[in-house]
């Protein structure tokens, strides 16, 4: 893939200083137009097969799957939005089932150009939400707020974040947008979580009223991803965790048995633990906490 469109214009046209992020390789007539471009030379591009046109008006560099998500939205007439679109920018999405994320506009609907049933509870919007047939992150968090569960969209604001995809006034504009009950339901998002198993833990942990701390340095022996208390450390191993030499492995019992020498209580729970058995972690941290493991003197 070309760094530039400017790298596959089939005409020498001079200066190319526009650089134009896309995603899936998929642009509009109007972003090769503002990159430069000329109907002539869309068109030659087109002949010669440097440029393969995915519906009207949308275009990608090569030929791709008509199974990709941007490009059958391109032919439903929408864009990729909310979680779809997340995944898309390389955020940790939570596991949602059902159909993908699409959105259109009031006048794709009364035109024809996109049916109501491509679109599912999306917002219909006014006009045009973006140029490339991927929202941005900023919409596309809006939109996961409005669409998911206060769980999943604490998640994905979690990991933008972490990955410096937005920053906490961006963050905090988007919580603005949306209503009291949801902005009081999501709490504080934060950068600390590492992976998406830390921010559902960090977040039921709010919902339970538990206070912690996240990535804190134990001298002697490195961060924990949670510390209840004074001495309640709870290690979450994420998804990819399992396929974890066992190198890997062994230290992390090193370092759990090293804890407990310090006078520390460890609880080290995995993905599906989390995902899947919540009522089992919840009862040993809430059971930890009752028998007073967090207030134990540590050296």
């Amino acid at each position: 893939m070309a760094e530039t469109l400017a790298d596959l214009e089939p005409f020498s046209i001079n200066p190319w200083s526009m650089r134009i992020d896309f995603l899936d390789g998929i642009v509009s007539a109007a972003q090769l137009m503002d990159a430069g471009w000329s109907r002539r030379s869309i068109n030659s591009a087109l002949s010669n097969g440097n440029l393969v046109r995915v519906a009207y008006g949308s275009y990608c560099f090569a030929p791709l799957s008509t199974e990709d998500l941007a490009i059958r939205a391109v032919k439903l007439g929408c864009w990729v939005t909310c979680f779809s679109a997340l995944e898309r920018h390389g955020l940790w999405v939570p596991r949602i089932p059902g159909p993908p994320h699409l959105c259109t506009t009031y006048n794709r609907l009364s035109s024809g150009k996109a049916r109501s049933k491509s679109v599912g509870s999306h917002r219909r919007w006014t006009r045009n939400p973006s140029k490339a047939p991927v929202l941005d992150i900023v919409d596309s968090l809006t939109e996961a707020i409005h669409c998911g569960t206060s769980e999943q969209a604490f998640i994905v604001l979690e990991s933008a974040l972490r990955l410096g995809k937005v920053t906490p006034t961006e963050v905090d504009r988007i919580v603005g947008k949306c209503f009291a009950y949801q902005a009081k339901s999501l709490g504080s998002p934060g950068r600390f979580s590492e992976s998406g198993t830390e921010s559902a833990f960090a977040f039921r942990m709010n919902r339970l009223g538990i206070r912690f701390r996240q990535q804190v340095n134990i001298a002697g022996i490195g961060r924990v991803d949670f510390l209840i208390g004074d001495s309640l450390v709870v290690e979450l191993d994420s998804f990819e965790h399992h396929q974890a030499s066992r190198r890997g492995f062994n230290r992390d019992r090193e370092r759990d048995a090293d804890l407990h020498l310090r006078g520390y209580r460890v609880i080290r729970l995995t993905y599906d633990q989390v995902f899947y058995k919540w009522e089992e972690c919840e009862r040993r941290v809430v059971e930890a906490i009752r028998q007073g493991f967090h207030r134990k003197r540590v050296r």
